[in-house]
C-alpha cells in the first residue's frame, strides 16, 4: 500500500509535507547524535524526520557524518523535541545530503 500524498477532509485538501529544511545534526549531552531537519526555538530544538547515529568510524570525527564515511543511522520513526540546555553542538550538513544514501 502506498502513502497518499493528499487527503481531503470535510472538503479541505491536505498535502503531505516531506521537507522542513536542510539536513543538520545535533550533538546532545551524553554523546547522542541526532540527524534530521532541525528547527531551533528559544527553549528547545525540534528535529523532524529524525535519525540517531549508531556509529561513525572513519577517524574523521564528526566530519564523517557529512561524508557518510562508515556511518550507520537508526530511524527514530518520530519527531524529537530536545531541551536547548541538552544540546552541545548544531551543524548543517552539505546540500544534497540524505540519510537514504548513508
Amino acid at each position: 500500500m502506498t502513502t497518499p500524498q493528499t487527503i481531503t477532509v470535510d472538503g479541505v485538501e491536505y498535502t503531505r509535507k516531506t521537507s522542513t529544511g536542510p539536513w543538520s545534526y545535533a550533538v546532545v549531552k551524553g554523546g547522542w547524535i541526532f540527524v534530521g531537519k532541525l528547527q531551533e526555538h528559544s527553549e528547545d530544538l525540534s528535529i523532524k524526520e529524525a535519525y540517531v547515529v549508531r556509529y561513525h568510524r572513519g577517524g574523521g570525527g564528526l566530519g564523517d557524518i557529512a561524508t557518510k564515511n562508515k556511518l550507520k543511522l537508526d530511524c527514530v520513526n518520530s519527531d524529537c523535541l530536545i531541551p536547548r540546555s541538552e544540546v552541545t553542538l548544531i551543524a548543517k550538513l552539505p546540500d544534497g545530503w540524505s540519510p537514504l544514501d548513508a
